[in-house]
């Protein structure tokens, strides 16, 4: 189950919810014939309401394509950067860098090149880098390592330094 986004389709929900909200609550301040096909009523259209705007919405939103980051130490914050199919990466911080469409075609290279898709390591130390991705089966896969130790595969660190490098430019 994705958890990544699940604040951000809470926050839209509520914010759509409370438009409802407002718009019928002159209609709930009518005088009531009858409270519970009214209750009734306004549960199945806010509901209805709710439902297609956020169906909607989702369609037109970039999915995430992979995520990476680093964390631990003696704080345990993790740092996450979301990689979206637009070819734009961005945090929760409010950092937003875009990518050319060469150099989003570069990532999906290195990304079948170094065959994040099917790998499994999960070697995280105190201080840790790590990628998250789609696997073959549809399914989200967290490759964690210690990037000091010795016994690294070097594709790990060299995807994860291509990719941190559109931060800092």
């Amino acid at each position: 189950m994705d958890l990544t986004n699940f604040g951000l389709k809470i926050q839209l929900f509520s914010k759509k919810f409370n438009v409802v909200n407002l718009v019928f609550n002159n209609y709930l301040s009518l005088p009531k014939v009858n409270d519970f096909i009214d209750n009734r009523l306004y549960l199945f259209i806010s509901l209805s309401f709710v439902i297609c705007c956020a169906s909607n919405r989702t369609k037109n939103e970039p999915m995430d394509l992979l995520r990476f980051g680093h964390g631990g130490g003696v704080l345990g914050k993790e740092y996450v950067f979301f990689l979206k199919t637009d070819g734009t990466i961005w945090d929760q911080s409010g950092l937003n860098v875009k990518l050319s469409s060469n150099q989003l075609k570069q990532v999906l290279k290195n990304i079948e090149f170094a065959k994040l898709r099917d790998s499994r390591y999960n070697q995280p130390g105190n201080l840790y880098q790590f990628v998250e991705i789609e696997n073959t089966q549809k399914e989200w896969t967290r490759i964690a390592w210690d990037p000091n130790s010795p016994y690294l595969p070097d594709k790990y660190s060299l995807f994860y330094n291509f990719m941190y490098h559109f931060l800092k430019s």
